[in-house]
């Protein structure tokens, strides 16, 4: 658990310091104050103030960070190094900064993973320009209420064999368990952590599938490296397919919450981050820089939506203050946005009970 929490705390702390930096080195290139640059939230541990009037800090809470620009409040009286009394397009270069960050370090973070190898899985197939090594068949899902979920095979077990024998290719491990009767017995044989382990599963009819087997599904998928000189252009490539994905996963979640399908399974809080954490450490190197790449997309594109308190919020504001040629009164976007900073936290709060249930 200590070793889920470090990797856990080690990781937010990377994106939220990639995050908020962008908002604080764009604030100071167009000549704002910035008043805090806080690690954390409060109270404070640590604070130091530089000679340009910025107090930078230490906080007890490990949850994220914030950086405090002079006159971002609607209700502050704007001056010629306030956020407020800046032109429009200076605020939002300074609002979609830590967006472009966090994109800027998912694209590194899948940069130097691909240099020395990064678990992709293939389809059959090998990217172009792609060396694959580490080749295997690995379980991508274990059906509910099957004889793999009841016999404990997990997600991510590397497939050894099948009734003695090993396979190198997921379509021919498949196709090992196709012609299986009900009632038979399947010996499969995984690794998990560089351990060996045997499983005795049936096939038998899988719930919602109206089919019978075992209830794994399987997938090829290798160790993919790039040369020095494609590694970047496809650590890009990765990251901005990785947020359309994530984007259109949203928007199914956002349906399915309209349609009266509700969203559950589709969200986990800090602990359930946390949890996950622990689980891909365990999975080496490679495994650990493609989830904080994955989780610095996630960051940049709910940061970008238009919901009150994040970034995409205050820019929305600042469109429609460009529509209506000034600014709305004082006071209401700052309302706003706290009412839906509390919402967050509520939905945080819920997320978070969520994932402790699930725990026990």
């Amino acid at each position: 658990m200590m070793v889920a929490i470090f990797w856990f705390i080690l990781i937010l702390f990377i994106l939220v310091l990639a995050h908020e930096f962008g908002h604080f080195w764009t604030a100071r290139k167009m000549g704002m104050g910035v008043e805090e640059f806080g690690i954390g939230f409060p109270p404070r541990i640590w604070s130091w103030k530089d000679k340009l009037g910025t107090t930078w800090s230490l906080n007890i809470i490990p949850l994220g960070g914030f950086v405090k620009i002079e006159g971002e409040n609607s209700h502050d009286e704007f001056t010629p190094t306030s956020f407020g009394g800046k032109r429009k397009s200076a605020r939002a270069l300074v609002l979609v900064a830590g967006v472009v960050m966090n994109m800027v370090l998912a694209s590194g973070l899948y940069m130097v993973g691909f240099g020395f190898g990064l678990p992709t899985i293939l389809n059959g197939e090998v990217p172009n320009g792609a060396r694959v090594t580490n080749r295997s068949v690995r379980v991508i899902e274990v059906h509910p209420n099957s004889s793999a979920m009841q016999a404990g095979i997990l997600t991510g077990d590397r497939i050894v064999s099948v009734n003695g024998v090993g396979y190198q290719l997921s379509e021919q491990a498949r196709a090992a368990f196709k012609p299986l009767p009900p009632e038979t017995t399947v010996t499969l044989l995984v690794e998990r952590a560089s351990e060996e382990l045997s499983f005795e599963l049936t096939p038998a009819r899988l719930e919602g599938l109206e089919i019978d087997g075992v209830g794994v599904a399987l997938m090829d998928t290798g160790k993919v490296h790039y040369a020095w000189y494609l590694a970047p252009f496809m650590g890009i490539v990765a990251a901005f397919r990785l947020a359309g994905e994530m984007i259109v996963t949203l928007g199914v979640l956002i349906a399915g919450l309209f349609s009266g399908n509700g969203v559950e399974g589709g969200l986990a809080g800090p602990v359930g981050i946390a949890v996950i954490t622990g689980e891909v450490a365990k999975l080496g190197l490679g495994h650990i820089l493609q989830f904080a790449a994955a989780l610095s997309v996630n960051l940049a594109v709910l940061n970008i939506l238009p919901i009150p308190a994040l970034d995409g919020g205050r820019l929305l504001f600042l469109a429609i203050e460009a529509i209506r040629g000034k600014p709305l009164k004082k006071g209401v976007e700052g309302t706003v946005h706290s009412l839906g900073f509390l919402a967050l936290i509520i939905l945080i709060i819920g997320v978070t009970y969520g994932d402790i249930i699930k725990l026990f």
